[in-house]
């Protein structure tokens, strides 16, 4: 079944089966990318659990065209961004001569990570769910294809297009890397195998509402909260800016109007000058 049929059967009818297999196909992408928030798998794990509670809750909401990796991913960063900040956890790396040297693949994911989940956010939905299709859950491009309803060129193109800006965006936070790194890197490196209890944990604490000691469903609440705060601030903006535009508009019509009422109006024509005659003596006999 498809990730919308089982999102429907979930909203429909309440189907733990359909949801459970829903969290058994991203509980590795989930809890992957919230360890590289926080370094820490205990907060990994609350952290996943109140991202599929924001799944369980939004299900009803996501049509058929939502690529639902990429809906878990930004989820997870918001999430994260509304977790209490902890001590980062630090890791120390011993400088001596047994210490495996990394590849340029290994050292590259080591900049990368930390900014990849931020990175993806600042991209449009269409280029975070291919480059999620493609390099987080390594579809081939006509699985891509079939996927956006596009032909398997545009689906490469795509991709090609939207790594290129993710790479862009790296930069711009000071990791550089090939387009062929980056992709490599995230292939190899973005998904890894969450623990064997989570998926079960997620599923019954996401069912039930709670999470442990209740963490995961506040956090699950705040992010709700900050979405549709969020969300209200986006209207209001667009409100603004129309009623900028149509302030401009309504502006722009007056002058020209007040412009054309007071030029002179086609029929009527401007004053003639006098005509003047040279009057001739006339010659008495």
């Amino acid at each position: 079944m498809t990730d919308f049929e089982l999102l429907r059967g979930y909203a429909l009818t309440g189907s733990q089966d359909d949801f459970a297999t829903l969290v058994g196909r991203y509980t590795n992408l989930v809890f992957s990318a919230a360890l590289r928030h926080t370094s820490n798998p205990h907060d990994a794990e609350e952290i996943s659990q109140a991202v599929f509670m924001l799944l369980s809750r939004k299900a009803a909401l996501l049509d058929k065209n939502t690529i639902l990796a990429g809906w878990l991913l930004r989820a997870t960063r918001l999430v994260a961004l509304n977790a209490p900040r902890k001590e980062p956890h630090r890791r120390r790396v011993e400088n001596d001569a047994t210490t495996e040297l990394l590849n340029e693949t290994d050292s590259a994911w080591q900049e990368i990570a930390p900014v990849l989940d931020e990175a993806l956010l600042c991209l449009a939905d269409r280029d975070r769910d291919a480059v999620v299709l493609r390099f987080f859950e390594q579809k081939s491009f006509k699985e891509i294809a079939r996927i956006i309803g596009a032909s398997d060129d545009n689906a490469q193109k795509r991709v090609a297009r939207a790594l290129a800006k993710l790479r862009a965006v790296c930069v711009q936070r000071g990791v550089v890397a090939t387009a062929t790194i980056l992709a490599t890197a995230i292939t190899t490196h973005s998904v890894g195998a969450a623990p064997a209890h989570l998926a079960g944990s997620i599923t019954g604490a996401a069912l039930s509402g709670t999470g442990a000691a209740g963490t995961a469903s506040t956090l699950a609440d705040q992010t709700l909260v900050a979405i549709e705060t969020g969300r209200v601030k986006t209207n209001f903006l667009k409100i603004a800016a129309l009623a900028l535009i149509l302030a401009n508009v309504w502006l722009a019509m007056h002058i020209f109007w007040a412009a054309k009422s007071s030029a002179p109006s086609a029929g009527t024509s401007a004053p003639k000058a006098p005509i003047q005659t040279n009057s001739i003596p006339s010659h008495q006999p």
